[in-house]
């Protein structure tokens, strides 16, 4: 890290120096609901998830259930996902509250 110039230093020091009444705070902008309210905060807002296809080995009565349950493809994709994203969730934090929404069947 490169050394502060005497000009620097002396700014730092005249900074730490001031009193938190001297600060000009009018250019800030007001902060939203949300940022002061933290029941108005929405988790997970900006979160996309990164899917990878990949190739699993099912049992024969689990695709039967599947395909008969769920004739759509995607769908099929999107519900074992979900299955086990809860797993996964429920061995990393075990005894949290369920997501809500329920799987078919």
């Amino acid at each position: 890290m490169a050394k502060l110039t005497k000009q620097q230093e002396a700014e730092l020091q005249a900074l730490a120096e001031m009193s938190d009444d001297d600060i000009d705070f009018s250019d800030i902008p007001d902060l939203p609901d949300a940022a002061i309210d933290p029941a108005k905060v929405k988790r997970g807002l900006l979160y996309q998830p990164v899917n990878q296809e990949v190739t699993v080995l099912l049992d024969r009565f689990v695709i039967d259930w599947l395909e008969q349950n769920l004739p759509d493809e995607p769908a099929r994709s999107e519900i074992i996902n979900s299955i086990l994203m809860e797993y996964v969730k429920e061995q990393k934090f075990p005894g949290r509250k369920k997501s809500k929404g329920s799987i078919p069947g």
